[in-house]
């Protein structure tokens, strides 16, 4: 795990790093902090689904309330920041919680944090030899900004000319090129 953006491959934190390149203490910085006995986060989710998986409080949390007023300031406030996990008949569920989501480009089927955290859910399912079962994804602040209306009237004039309407679906072969290291 890496708080250095140049360490993704990618210029959507750019606008957010500072003159070190990292995204100070948001996101990796916080799943990768030590909780509960374990070295991170992803470590104890790992432990729990293994060891215990009834287990009701199987989850992972970005929000620091100390930290808030600092990331406003300096960096970036998560906007999906929590998630809860749960196996139920040799499937893993999963919930996203997130404050605030762009519909086009974050939020929405198919945008930046279903996809990431669909793949974090088959990774996860994967080391733990579970099936993968449902993501959920609650957005408290969901938005569109003008600048991306006629994007969504197109996505809006598309589903109208379907006569059903297929959930979108992530299919990654069970030899996946990624896998949780912890």
């Amino acid at each position: 795990m890496s708080n250095e953006i140049k360490d993704l491959k990618s210029s959507i934190w750019d606008s957010w790093s500072n003159e070190n390149g990292e995204i100070e203490k948001a996101y990796g910085f916080q799943i990768a902090k030590p909780t509960m006995g374990f070295p991170s986060q992803p470590h104890y989710v790992l432990n729990e689904i293994k060891t215990n998986p009834t287990s009701r409080r199987i989850q992972m949390n970005m929000f620091n309330a100390e930290e808030q007023e600092t990331k406003a300031k300096k960096s970036l406030i998560e906007c999906a920041f929590g998630t809860n996990l749960s196996v139920k008949n040799g499937k893993l569920y999963m919930t996203l919680t997130q404050r605030s989501g762009d519909k086009l480009t974050a939020a929405g089927a198919g945008g930046w944090n279903l996809v990431q955290y669909a793949s974090l859910m088959h990774a996860i399912a994967m080391e733990c030899n579970l099936e993968v079962g449902v993501l959920k994804h609650d957005i408290q602040d969901l938005h569109i900004y003008n600048k991306h209306i006629k994007q969504v009237e197109e996505m809006i004039r598309r589903y109208e000319e379907l006569e059903q309407y297929e959930l979108p679906q992530l299919k990654v072969k069970k030899e996946a090129i990624f896998r949780i290291n912890c």
